[in-house]
C-alpha cells in the first residue's frame, strides 16, 4: 500500500456519515484498501468495494454505463445534487437506494433489479416510474419522492411495498398479481386497495386515507395489522380472531369481527 493509498484510507475509515451502512461500510473497508477506488471530486466520497458503489454529498452524480464495474450488487447514493443513471446496468447490480437527493435522473432499464428504494428525494422533471420494467423486483419502497408518477401493473415477483406520503395523485392500487408479497404499507397517495384471492399478505399498514375502499377480502394470512386515520368509503368487516398484532386508531365504518375483536 503506497503513501497516498494509507492517507485515503484512514479519511474514509474516519467518515462517519454513511447512514445507514456505517458499520457494514467500515467492516469491509478493515478487511482491506478497496481493490477500486474512483472519485467524482474526492477520492473518499466515492467508492466501490465488494459489490457496493456509495456516493454521499457530490453534486452532477453522472452514472453511466456502468456494466464495467464487475460485480457491482448495489448502488447507495445520498445527499447528492443532481443525480443521472443511464447507460447499461450490469446484470450482478440488485439494488439501488437514493434518499434525500434533488434534481435524480433515471434513465436505465431495471430487468434484473431485485430492490429499489427512493427516499425523500425529487426528480428533476415529471419523470414515469415505468413499474412493469421491473422483471425481478421483490423489494420496492418509495417514501417522499416529488415530481414523480407511477406507470404499469406492479411486478408479481414483488414480497414487500412501501408507497408512504410520496407526491403522487391518488390512484387506485392493485395488488391482486403479487401473489409472493408480504408486507404492503401504503398512505394517502392510495385511494383503494384490489387483493387477490390468492394472496399471502402478512402485514398490512394504511395511514392516513380518506374516502378509501378495499376491494375483496383482507387476506386471512395477515398476522399484523395497522390502521391508523383511515376513513372508509363504507363499512369494511375484519374478522381480528386469526391477526396477532392489531393497532386501530380513529378510523371510520371499520367493523371488527371475530370472537377475539381488539379494537
Amino acid at each position: 500500500m503506497t503513501i497516498l493509498e494509507k492517507i485515503l484510507y484512514i479519511l474514509i475509515i474516519n467518515i462517519s456519515a454513511f447512514y445507514p451502512l456505517n458499520k457494514e461500510v467500515r467492516a469491509q473497508l478493515s478487511a482491506d484498501f478497496p481493490n477500486t477506488l474512483s472519485s467524482i471530486s474526492h477520492e473518499r466520497s466515492k467508492y466501490f468495494r465488494k459489490g457496493i458503489l456509495l456516493i454521499k454529498n457530490e453534486f452532477n452524480v453522472n452514472l453511466e454505463n456502468l456494466e464495467s464495474y464487475e460485480g457491482l450488487t448495489r448502488i447507495v447514493i445520498d445527499e447528492c445534487d443532481g443525480v443521472c443513471i443511464s447507460g447499461i446496468l450490469p446484470t450482478s447490480l440488485k439494488e439501488i437506494r437514493i434518499e434525500a437527493c434533488t434534481n435524480v435522473e433515471i434513465k436505465s432499464p431495471f430487468e434484473s433489479l431485485s430492490s429499489l428504494e427512493l427516499m425523500d428525494s425529487s426528480f428533476k422533471e415529471l419523470s414515469k416510474l415505468v413499474l412493469s420494467s421491473f422483471l425481478q423486483l421483490q423489494n420496492l419502497k418509495l417514501h417522499g419522492c416529488r415530481n414523480m408518477i407511477l406507470e404499469g401493473s406492479l411486478p408479481a415477483t414483488l414480497r414487500s411495498l412501501e408507497l408512504l406520503n410520496n407526491s403522487f395523485a391518488p390512484f387506485p392500487l392493485d395488488v391482486s398479481a403479487c401473489t409472493h408479497l408480504r408486507t404492503l404499507s401504503i398512505s394517502d397517495e392510495v385511494n383503494s386497495i384490489t387483493f387477490g384471492k390468492n394472496s399471502f399478505l402478512e402485514s398490512l399498514q394504511i395511514t392516513g386515507c380518506q374516502n378509501f375502499c378495499i376491494i375483496g377480502h383482507i387476506p386471512p394470512s395477515l398476522k399484523f395489522l395497522d390502521l391508523n386515520q383511515v376513513h372508509f368509503s363504507r363499512p369494511v368487516y375484519v374478522d381480528l380472531s386469526a391477526i396477532k398484532n392489531v393497532f386501530i386508531e380513529d378510523c371510520l365504518n371499520f367493523v371488527a369481527i371475530g370472537a377475539e375483536a381488539r379494537v
